[in-house]
C-alpha cells in the first residue's frame, strides 16, 4: 500500500495518506487501532447514494463495530450547505449520541462534507479524532493535504476558517470509477494547475492524460499522477504552513477569479473548471503586463478552452466580479492580489489595478460570448 507521510513540525502537524484498493476493507481491518467507543460516519448524500445503498458496504460498517455503537450522519451534496448551520448540525449529533472527544468521526464525502466535518470537529470539546476519506479527483490530492478547514459565509466563499488536521487520509482511486464526466474534468484541470506551479514537462505529460481521465481508464499512472500532485502540493505548503508569505498563496493561482466566478455560477461548475477559467483570465492579465509570453498564453488558453467546449457562461457583470475578488482571503488592503504565471514553473504575486482587470474581462467575456 502506497504512504505518504505528513509531518509539520512547525505546526505539530503528523499524519498518514494512505492509499488503498478498498477503503470499507480497510476501515475493517485498521479502525479497531483507535481505541474508541463510538464513531460518527459523516456521509455526503451523493456518495451515500453510489456507495452506501450496497449491501457489502453496509456489513463492514458492521464489522467496524467491534465499536459497536455507530452512526451514520448524511449531509446535502451542495455547496450552500458549506456553512456554520451544517458545522453545528454535526455537533448537534455529535451531542446527542454523547461523543467524547476520544471518540471518532470519519468523513466519507464527495464535495463539501470533509470541510464541514473538519471545521466540527476542530470544535466539538476541542477536537474529536476524525478521518478524512476524499472520494474525488479534486478532493483526493487537493484535501489531503489537510490542516486548514473553512466553510462559507453569507456570499464569501472560505470566510471562516481554522487549522485542524486528521488523524488519517484514507485515498481509495475505486470511487473515481463512480464519479461523472465533469467532476473528473474538474479534478483533472487541477492537476494541470498543478503542472504548471512545477515544470514545462509535467505539463505536457499530464495534458496527454485527459481523454483517459475523462472515460474513467485509471491505471497505475493515474495513482503517480495523484502521488505527484500530493506531494507538489505538500512541499508548497510545507514551506509556509501558515501562510505569512506570498509562496504558499502560489497554490491559489487562477482562484481569484474562479472562486468569483464560481460564486455568480451559483456553484453550477464544479470548482476545478472555474479555476482554470480563472487561469485563462489570470493568463491573459500577466501577458497585458508583459509578463508572460505569447506562445504560453496560447497553448494553455488553447488546450484548456479545445476541453471546455460544452460549458457556457452567462452574460457577466464586471462590478460584480469585481466585488467579489475583492473579499478574496490574499487580499490585504483596497488593491486585489493576483498570482500571475511566467513561465512554466514560475509564478509571482502582484497588486493589480481595476483598470488593468476590466480590461482583462472585455477579453474574456469575448471567448465565451
Amino acid at each position: 500500500m502506497s504512504q505518504i507521510k505528513v509531518n509539520i513540525k512547525q505546526q505539530n502537524i503528523k499524519y498518514d495518506i494512505n492509499f488503498t484498493d478498498n477503503i470499507f476493507w480497510y476501515l475493517e481491518k485498521n479502525i479497531k487501532d483507535f481505541d474508541k467507543k463510538k464513531i460518527l460516519y459523516v456521509v455526503d448524500s451523493e456518495v451515500y447514494k453510489l456507495h452506501f445503498n450496497d449491501e457489502k458496504c453496509r456489513d463492514t460498517l458492521q464489522c467496524t463495530s467491534t465499536i459497536k455503537n455507530h452512526h451514520i450522519l448524511i449531509l446535502p451534496h451542495w455547496e450552500k450547505n458549506k456553512n456554520l448551520k451544517s458545522v453545528l448540525k454535526i455537533i448537534d449529533e455529535l451531542m446527542e449520541k454523547n461523543f467524547t472527544r476520544k471518540d471518532l468521526v470519519v468523513s466519507i464525502w464527495w464535495w463539501v462534507t470533509g470541510d464541514i466535518t473538519a471545521f466540527a470537529s476542530s470544535l466539538f470539546k476541542r477536537w474529536i479524532n476524525f478521518i478524512q476519506v476524499p472520494t474525488t479527483l479534486l478532493s483526493m490530492f487537493d484535501s489531503s493535504v489537510w490542516w486548514k478547514t473553512w466553510v462559507d459565509f453569507q456570499w464569501v466563499k472560505n470566510w471562516i476558517w481554522t487549522f485542524y488536521s486528521p488523524k488519517v487520509v484514507l485515498v481509495d482511486q475505486t470511487f473515481l470509477k463512480t464519479l461523472p464526466q465533469k467532476e473528473l474534468i474538474s479534478g483533472y484541470f487541477e492537476w494541470l494547475k498543478h503542472a504548471l506551479l512545477l515544470w514545462e514537462t509535467d505539463y505536457f505529460d499530464f495534458k496527454n492524460e485527459f481523454d483517459k481521465i475523462i472515460n474513467k481508464k485509471f491505471d497505475k499512472n493515474t495513482k503517480e499522477i495523484i502521488l505527484k500532485n500530493i506531494g507538489c502540493k505538500l512541499n508548497i505548503v510545507k514551506s509556509d504552513p501558515t501562510e505569512t508569505n506570498w509562496k504558499r498563496r502560489v497554490l491559489n493561482y487562477g482562484h481569484t477569479f474562479g472562486h468569483a466566478l464560481e460564486t455568480v455560477m451559483n456553484f453550477k461548475l464544479p470548482h476545478g473548471i472555474c479555476v482554470w477559467l480563472g487561469i485563462i483570465f489570470t493568463n491573459r492579465l500577466s501577458y497585458n503586463l508583459w509578463y508572460l509570453k505569447q506562445e504560453i498564453l496560447e497553448e494553455v488558453e488553447s488546450f484548456i478552452l479545445s476541453r471546455l467546449k460544452k460549458y457556457s457562461l452567462p452574460k457577466l457583470d464586471f462590478e460584480q466580479i469585481y466585488a467579489l475578488m475583492q473579499n478574496d482571503k490574499k487580499n490585504e488592503s483596497n488593491e486585489i492580489n493576483f498570482i500571475l504565471l511566467k513561465d512554466f514553473g514560475e509564478v509571482f504575486e502582484k497588486k493589480c489595478e481595476k483598470k488593468d482587470l476590466e480590461k482583462v474581462f472585455i477579453e474574456f467575456e469575448k471567448l465565451f460570448n
